[in-house]
């Protein structure tokens, strides 16, 4: 019995080493700056913020669907706000599109990406991607 546990201990140890421990699921921290922007640095012109607001919730796009999905919660409603009146939209890039939401986030209270609000949100960040249906009057490349 001796030899059996001292196996169980080592093995657990070698397990625990080796990765096999729960996976750290801990929010990653967002940086708190009220100065998001463009990841180019630049400021959106008010007149492309206006059209790509206009974009995702004209009945002449496919993007007012999304929107209404998104404006049922008001975090995703806070969010979406934040992140077309900051300008993030305007960016070509996903991944650059969240760094620049960065406050948007924090603003919101979304503090995962599982969080309900950001789902909602995603059908409405598609529309104005360079290939969706509101790219042209949302994204400056």
């Amino acid at each position: 019995m001796n030899v059996f546990r001292h196996m169980q201990r080592m093995f657990v140890s070698v397990a625990l080493l080796s990765g096999w421990g729960c996976a750290d699921t801990t929010p990653l921290p967002f940086a708190d700056s009220a100065d998001a922007s463009p990841s180019d640095g630049g400021q959106v012109p008010p007149q492309v913020i206006e059209a790509c607001r206009q974009c995702m919730t004209s009945n002449a796009s496919p993007c007012p669907a999304a929107y209404q999905e998104c404006a049922a919660d008001p975090r995703c409603l806070g969010f979406m706000r934040c992140v077309l009146e900051t300008g993030c939209l305007a960016v070509p890039e996903l991944q650059q599109r969240i760094e620049c939401a960065d406050p948007c986030f924090l603003s919101s209270g979304i503090q995962a990406g599982t969080d309900p609000a950001l789902t909602k949100g995603l059908a409405l960040n598609a529309c104005t991607l360079p290939a969706g249906p509101c790219g042209s009057a949302c994204v400056i490349e």
